[in-house]
């Protein structure tokens, strides 16, 4: 069973390195959170503010499922894209 992360306070939260493929973060808040090297492969980013977050690369974002709410930092921001994979 896994923890519900959607809409969850993750503010700070040291995620380097780990595992979240699959997670439902929908909505989550991740300011300050490091995301270095996180596996984010099918991870629900969708409605989720990453403008703040630490560590994360586009190849991150390839795999992730994002929509037109999920806001990324402006280092990224030219690599959006609207992932629409089915949840």
């Amino acid at each position: 069973m896994s923890a519900p992360l959607a809409n969850a306070d993750l503010r700070g939260g040291g995620f380097t390195g780990s595992n979240l493929s699959g997670a439902n973060l929908k909505g989550a808040r991740l300011d300050e959170a490091n995301l270095e090297s996180a596996n984010l492969n099918k991870t629900n980013l969708s409605a989720t503010s990453l403008t703040a977050v630490k560590g994360l690369t586009p190849q991150q974002l390839e795999t992730a499922i994002m929509d037109a709410a999920t806001q990324l930092p402006e280092h990224l921001a030219t690599t959006r894209r609207a992932n629409t994979q089915a949840k």
